[in-house]
Formats: structure tokens, sequence, C-alpha cells
């Protein structure tokens, strides 16, 4: 769940280097439990220069 009033969200992007950047779209969407839900959607990309090395790693499976 994204707090109220995010409107901009920064992703580790698939290219090395860069930040995937989501912004609401202003649109709604009503998931299966009834709760609405903002829309993000892909914005651009920005460089990832000055974010630590190891918050650009994707998750490791556990186990």
């Amino acid at each position: 769940m994204v707090p109220e009033g995010v409107r901009r969200l920064l992703a580790v992007s698939a290219a090395p280097g860069l930040l995937d950047i989501y912004e609401a779209d202003g649109r709604t969407r009503t998931l299966d439990d009834g709760t609405q839900a903002l829309v993000f959607v892909l914005a651009g990309q920005e460089s990832a220069e000055g974010i630590a090395p190891e918050l650009l790693h994707f998750p490791s499976p556990a186990g």
C-alpha cells in the first residue's frame, strides 16, 4: 500500500545505473477487496547517481 499523498515512485530499473520513475496519473482502480488504488504509470528513467549501491539490487528470492 502506498501512503496517501505519494504521487511519484522510484524503482530499481533493469537498466544498470538507472531508476524507473512511476507517476500517479489521476486514475483509480478497484482492487479485488473493494479498496480503491491509485494508478501509477511509467513516466521515464533517471540516473541512480547518489543512491547507495546496496539499494540498487533486485531482492533475492527467499530460500
